[in-house]
């Protein structure tokens, strides 16, 4: 699930909201109490008998709520303040007797920013003293350290009280923590500096290293309250550092710490890696650091920075074997890694993040257009330039909801890097990740680059079209593990690219037959980098004219409110229903669309809930309902053909290919008369349709308009019965050359 902090609709309303109680819980008196507004209501519900118990603020502003007795361990409290004359609510305390809550510690808010150390893995939400949210931090990857610059829109001012709570992904929160707001800041906390805002001209500023006491270094505050401390070493990301400000009327104000631990910044992302080089992309201009390790032995270390285009490569001849990992970074980034080709599934990449869905936009009119799918199981990060990296959970169906960007302190205008992390584990720090799919914050969140075009996929040779202008384009390969084919930016020149100036022996890895690329457009038109655009997926040595789209998915359930199915690696499964007394005619019911589809197994990659109010082990539809489903690809609005399943409807198995060849293909049915439909893998184009006749099971059928399967390929085939939504059975693939035909 998302690692959201409460409902992300509180970061966007203009109304008020309430703050939540101060609230600490006496275990001697076995009792909540603290602090609120006069008159509000404080509200506790207790998952022993779910009933809610009320009690009125005091004039003091005071109050309490004694427990019948010591709850039992793990008893779940949730705890919350109501205006009963506006209706409001502020958002709920869940504290968990005796379980594991979060804390705060060394909280610290300046006007333009704040930071503090929390448990690890925990989600940071700070309120104005209105009860709007203005920021939303993370204590990620398992360490303490958060930190936020606020977006200026969001600003608190000196003086203010601030409530600051902190959240686990399990929903057990901190006790809210009150204070003020200071005119001091330390905005940025770097490898490279510290520096902030809200000194007095000519006060003295110390860092100190908080264990050994020795001071770091010092400046004095700038006539404009401005400073900054540059390092001539750098910091140990482990090291707790404290600030001292000295005053100019002798006083001292301490207790200021913050570390360097945690992320920082847009990680460089590996493009490829094999041995002999390796390469990627990362911020323009920005320092890129390199090194090979084959278990815990380190063979090759590098650095240098990105060019124009944020390219970077290293020649490491002779460094590397498959199965060696590579390691990348920049200064107070995440760690991105790849192993070394060849590899394993389990190894490669994962594939980017699918934002701007179409298909989402056009059902969810709560549609966030920021959305983004990633594969089921994999979390995405979220990174920007001099802002924190922050990690979210997908749901069950693949779907990232971001929090608004206001709440991370992104401005308008800013570039946000989305990547598939590979590992959703609270506390991994060091996983493969995908390329980026970048985005522009704005009004207008779909400024990013038209789509591209391949109108030549050759081994050798790629080329195509894309209409913005300043964009670079990078040719990527699903086949050999999402890797870059192009080891050098193509710059696009009057709206064409190709790969003509790039060789075996320069610069481009050759592709196969029938590997599936596509083309990935970066803009350069803003003033640092801009968003991304993907192109279709094409297959390699087919024809122009032959657009690649999945074969259609399977559905192995539909009795229960969670149906399932098979479908590609990669595929985006839509589903329909039609009801029992549905007529030709007649239009089916939408109900959802998978995430990303990140395994094929013989009994399950893709599922989804029907109707999400009955949840997943609920009644499934009624007898004689009809589920139609198709599969398409990432960033396209072409899509498979379709497949049909009945409920009440037994296909009695399905057919078995006894036969196939380039032109033809044999095999039996499970039940008379129905049709066999087939579909080569390489394009998904369908290419068998064949009626039964009386009788008889068995079947030989001639390729449709004369289609013909690759040698290469793989057919797949079901039975259906007759109908325009005639129920299907299950899959049976078989590759070319597969056994012998009845009539040699």
């Amino acid at each position: 699930m998302s690692k959201q902090i409460v409902d992300n609709s509180s970061n966007i309303q203009e109304v008020e909201r309430i703050l939540p109680p101060e609230v600490h819980f006496a275990t001697s008196t076995t009792s909540f109490n603290g602090t609120a507004k006069p008159g509000l209501k404080i509200n506790l519900s207790s998952s022993n008998d779910g009933q809610d118990t009320t009690v009125t603020v005091g004039k003091n502003g005071t109050w309490k709520m004694p427990l019948a007795g010591m709850p039992r361990p793990y008893t779940v409290f949730k705890v919350w303040a109501s205006d009963e004359a506006s209706g409001a609510e502020s958002d709920k305390i869940q504290f968990t007797f005796g379980g594991k809550n979060p804390k705060l510690d060394d909280v610290y808010i300046g006007e333009n920013a704040a930071f503090g150390f929390a448990t690890p893995d925990s989600d940071i939400a700070i309120y104005a003293s209105n009860g709007k949210q203005i920021g939303l931090a993370q204590a990620g990857f398992g360490q303490p350290f958060w930190r936020i610059r606020f977006a200026v829109a969001n600003r608190p001012k000196a003086g203010d009280t601030i409530c600051v709570i902190a959240k686990k992904p399990n929903g057990n929160t901190s006790m809210p923590h009150f204070t003020k707001v200071h005119t001091f800041s330390i905005e940025h906390i770097g490898f490279d500096c510290y520096s902030g805002s809200g000194a007095a001209p000519g006060e003295m500023i110390q860092l100190f290293d908080q264990d050994s006491g020795a001071l770091i270094d010092s400046t004095k505050a700038r006539d404009d309250g401005t400073w900054k401390i540059t390092f001539a070493d750098e910091p140990d990301s482990t090291q707790r550092i404290e600030l001292r400000i000295i005053h100019n009327d002798g006083r001292v104000t301490d207790g200021l710490y913050s570390s360097l631990s945690g992320f920082y910044g847009v990680a460089p992302v590996i493009y490829g890696f094999n041995t002999q080089t390796a390469w990627g992309w990362a911020l323009p201009y920005s320092y890129v650091a390199c090194y090979v390790r084959d278990g815990s032995t380190q063979k090759w270390a590098g650095t240098m920075n990105a060019d124009e285009y944020g390219h970077w490569q290293f020649d490491i001849s002779g460094s590397a074997a498959p199965g060696n990992y590579l390691w990348v970074y920049t200064a107070g980034s995440m760690f991105n890694y790849a192993v070394c080709l060849p590899n394993s599934i389990y190894q490669q990449s994962p594939f980017p993040p699918l934002a701007q869905s179409k298909i989402a936009q056009y059902y969810d009119l709560s549609y966030n257009p920021y959305t983004t799918w990633v594969p089921i199981g994999s979390a995405a990060t979220i990174q920007s330039r001099n802002a924190p990296t922050y990690q979210i959970q997908s749901d069950t169906e693949g779907k990232v909801v971001p929090p608004d960007f206001g709440m991370l302190g992104f401005e308008s205008g800013a570039v946000v890097f989305f990547g598939t992390s590979n590992s959703s584990v609270a506390g991994q720090q060091n996983v493969p990740t995908s390329i980026y799919t970048g985005l522009v914050t704005d009004a207008n969140p779909f400024v990013v680059p038209d789509k591209p075009t391949m109108t030549t996929y050759q081994p050798t040779l790629f080329a195509g079209t894309e209409s913005t202008p300043q964009t670079t384009i990078t040719i990527f390969d699903n086949t050999i593990g999402v890797q870059a084919l192009n080891q050098q930016p193509i710059v696009v020149q009057n709206g064409l690219w190709t790969t003509a100036n790039q060789t075996p022996d320069v610069g481009l890895i050759p592709a196969s037959i029938g590997d599936q690329v596509w083309a990935q457009a970066l803009s350069l038109s803003t003033s640092d980098i801009g968003g991304t655009s993907n192109s279709d997926i094409y297959t390699v040595g087919s024809p122009a004219t032959n657009l690649h789209v999945p074969i259609p998915p399977s559905i192995l359930n539909n009795r229960e409110n969670t149906i399932f199915g098979i479908s590609a690696t990669g595929t985006f499964v839509t589903v329909n229903k039609y009801p029992p007394d549905w007529q030709q005619g007649q239009s089916s019911s939408y109900v959802g669309t998978t995430g990303s589809v990140t395994t094929t197994s013989s009994e399950l990659s893709w599922q989804m809930m029907v109707d999400p109010s009955k949840g997943p082990n609920g009644y499934g539809e009624p007898s004689g309902t009809t589920y139609e489903a198709y599969a398409s690809f990432a960033d396209t609005s072409n899509h498979s053909d379709s497949y049909f399943s009945k409920i009440g409807t037994d296909t009695m198995g399905g057919p078995s290919l006894t036969c196939v060849r380039g032109t033809f293909c044999e095999g039996t049915s499970p039940v008379q008369g129905m049709t066999i439909m087939g579909w080569r893998s390489s394009d998904g184009k369908k290419i068998v349709n064949f009626q039964l006749q009386g009788s008889g099971l068995t079947f030989h059928a001639d390729y449709m308009n004369g289609l013909q399967l690759p040698d290469t390929d793989l057919l797949s085939i079901v039975a259906a019965y007759s109908g325009p939504n005639g129920a299907m059975s299950p899959f049976d693939r078989k590759p070319y050359g597969w056994g012998t035909p009845a009539n040699p």
